[in-house]
């Protein structure tokens, strides 16, 4: 953690956990951690040092957060709901296979596996209704999923490095892209000169931009 000159303030040690990362929200730093076997996520403060712990059943894979609600994706395939205090509200079971990336808005939660479909849920009560989104299995897994700022778009990038663009309502492609030919490990959405664009990261060592209309 860094002052406001980027001088490191704190420094904190973790173990090995795949590619789970780190999120802030609210006024905890949050990130995954594994300690004699037990998995947890460490909520951090910002300020002060009233740490918290959260104990988890599964090795932690993805995390995404949305006003102040914490969704975590293990490596069974379970979907676990957190408030910010790092108390569980409720989880599901998803998968067979493990839950790589997260997606979320106030009314959506967008889960992807190493195989079709995608899975959206009510972030509200991920117990309720599962709507699916299909995909080719000769894309295998998903890399990263992102809703666009309005929600009513998800960008889902591939392991063959395609990206495909859903409708939420609909649960139709609306858009494919092949630029990439590896796996799509992240995107994100920024503002630039006035409009957004979708930046992709990619295993093959290229970074893309799109404006996606």
């Amino acid at each position: 953690m860094l002052d406001a000159d980027d001088v490191p303030r704190i420094t904190l040690v973790t173990s090995h956990c795949g590619y789970c990362r780190t999120i802030a929200t609210g006024e905890w730093l949050i990130y995954p951690d594994t300690k004699d076997e037990r998995h947890y996520l460490r909520f951090w403060p910002k300020e002060g040092e009233d740490r918290r712990d959260a104990v988890l059943k599964n090795l932690p894979l993805s995390i995404t957060s949305v006003e102040d609600v914490i969704f975590v994706g293990d490596e069974a395939g379970t979907l676990q709901k957190l408030s910010s205090k790092g108390d569980l509200v409720k989880e599901v079971s998803l998968f067979s296979e493990p839950i790589f990336c997260l997606a979320a808005t106030s009314s959506s939660v967008a889960c992807g596996s190493s195989k079709p479909p995608l899975v959206l849920l009510p972030s509200n009560d991920i117990e309720g209704d599962r709507r699916k989104l299909n995909y080719p299995p000769c894309s295998r897994g998903v890399g990263s999923v992102a809703f666009t700022t309005s929600g009513k778009t998800l960008v889902a990038g591939f392991w063959d490095g395609s990206i495909r663009v859903f409708s939420v309502q609909k649960l139709t492609i609306l858009l494919y892209l092949d630029l990439h030919s590896q796996t799509i490990s992240q995107m994100l959405w920024s503002e630039i000169n006035g409009e957004q664009r979708l930046i992709v990261a990619c295993m093959d060592e290229k970074l893309s931009l799109w404006k996606l209309k």
